[in-house]
């Protein structure tokens, strides 16, 4: 992610260092020997989580070897398959100069911290106001008795209180990595991808999650949604981002939507499944517009 770029004396071409000759065999191994260190750590975290479980067979500690297994074969797979060559290493550096340099990148970022931290210092000065979190969302969450009974705006609203400051750092952290991203790949219509799964997520919740959980928060659907939108897209559309990025997203909804649900009791997976799928709807929907629009052009008289 490093978006240094650098030229040989007296030349005006910056490339990234794995360009030059003295610098990329030695930059190639560093990284398959980082790669290897940081997966032989989370491997080695997995084994001994797993051992645990073994020894209390407390189904926490299962699920934290789940996570850890899964990360080390993310961080695997990214390293050994995508960037196993010089030239990935190269087109991976290429994209985050572009990203870090990207005036939608700029733009979006502020966006998302902006939003997340204006939401954030809503919920505190209601839940100060009306005394606590639960008089706080039953007056303005998405509680689903009232949803059924025509209070449909609670759909929009709610979904952007959260249950405490982990969920909250969470769901901020993840929209602070996809959401500049997808915005800088895709531009400004990634936000009503966001918004739909934001919306569709919940309801899906609602109907077709677990019955024991009367209200719905969190931006998680929403967030999911940018990740269906942003793999989705690099599957349909070649050389959209550099070589196995997406699938590194991938793994990152994966990883984040199973530790969810191995984790949390009150996991929304319903939620989270449905908006990953709207915004891969979402991708789908515009790649086909794409095609169309292109060969409308195309077929016009000049």
């Amino acid at each position: 992610m490093n978006p240094l770029l650098v030229a040989a004396p007296e030349s005006t071409r910056f490339t990234p260092p794995t360009c030059i000759d003295r610098f990329g065999g030695v930059l190639m191994k560093r990284h398959l020997v980082m790669a290897t260190i940081a997966v032989s750590a989370w491997a080695t975290l997995a084994v001994f989580a797993f051992g645990a479980f073994l020894h209390t067979h407390s189904p926490q500690t299962g699920a934290y070897a789940v996570i850890l297994s899964f990360i080390a074969v993310a961080i695997g797979i990214d390293a050994f398959a995508s960037l196993n060559k010089i030239e990935g290493l190269t087109e991976r550096a290429l994209f985050f100069y572009w990203l870090h340099s990207a005036r939608h990148f700029k733009v979006a970022f502020a966006i998302c911290v902006v939003l997340m931290v204006g939401v954030g210092a809503i919920q505190l000065i209601l839940q100060k106001r009306l005394g606590s979190f639960d008089s706080t969302i039953k007056t303005y969450g998405l509680v689903f008795s009232d949803f059924r009974d025509g209070q449909l705006w609670r759909v929009i609203i709610g979904p952007f209180f959260h249950s405490g400051p982990a969920h909250y750092l969470t769901n901020f952290f993840m929209l602070l990595f996809v959401g500049p991203i997808v915005w800088a790949v895709l531009g400004p219509a990634s936000v009503f991808a966001f918004l739909l799964g934001n919306t569709l997520g919940p309801i899906t919740q609602m109907y077709f999650g677990s019955a024991a959980l009367d209200s719905y928060v969190g931006v998680s659907a929403g967030v999911f949604a940018l990740f269906g939108l942003l793999v989705t897209s690099s599957l349909l559309e070649k050389g959209l981002l550099p070589k196995g990025f997406g699938l590194l997203c991938a793994w990152m909804a994966l990883i984040s939507a199973v530790g969810t649900e191995l984790l949390l009791a009150n996991a929304a997976t319903a939620a989270h499944v449905s908006g990953f799928v709207v915004g891969a709807m979402c991708a789908c929907v515009r790649t086909a517009t794409n095609v169309l629009r292109a060969r409308w052009e195309g077929s016009e008289p000049i």
